[in-house]
């Protein structure tokens, strides 16, 4: 089974966002781990947002090192157009 945190980053500042996200989603993993070890959990951001944004090497650098798995997606089209699986060991 999953858990998917979807992320919109709709705000005036990407890095900011990125911040956020990384945030919530480390505190989402510590606590499913805890209740639900056998859950993965995925970062759902738009597809827009991982190839203009994402792509550059420092938050690329930051997603390999923390190994979020994450979940990109077409808004418009309601797709998922790429699954990345990263195993993480946060505890």
């Amino acid at each position: 089974m999953i858990a998917v945190e979807v992320k919109s980053f709709l705000g005036l500042s990407f890095p900011y966002d990125f911040h956020q996200a990384i945030g919530q989603y480390t505190n989402y993993n510590i606590l499913l781990n805890q209740k639900e070890p056998t859950r993965k959990l995925y970062l759902a951001v738009p597809d827009e947002i991982y190839r203009k944004q994402m792509a550059v090497a420092a938050f690329q650098f930051i997603l390999k090192q923390m190994k979020l798995s994450l979940i990109i997606f077409d808004p418009e089209k309601q797709k998922i157009t790429q699954w990345i699986n990263q195993q993480n060991t946060t505890p």
